[in-house]
């Protein structure tokens, strides 16, 4: 982050609170200054990811759509 031009915290609610905002910041802070936590986080959302969306697990998820699409589109006709 140290590196980063910006920082964009995306939301699906417009109006987040100051607080919110405020606490983000907190926790941005705390990891510039801790890199052993900074790594275990990095570290730890790697395996999240690798665990959770592998390219096997979406190529099945986006491949069951396509087919369910196809068979509702079939269906109408």
């Amino acid at each position: 982050m140290k590196n980063s031009f910006a920082i964009v915290n995306s939301s699906i609610s417009e109006g987040m609170s100051a607080a919110i905002l405020e606490e983000f910041v907190q926790q941005a802070k705390t990891l510039m200054k801790d890199p052993v936590l900074y790594r275990e986080i990095v570290r730890k959302a790697h395996e999240y990811v690798l665990k959770h969306h592998s390219w096997e697990k979406e190529r099945k998820v986006y491949q069951n759509l396509v087919l369910r699409l196809h068979e509702c589109s079939c269906i109408k006709k």
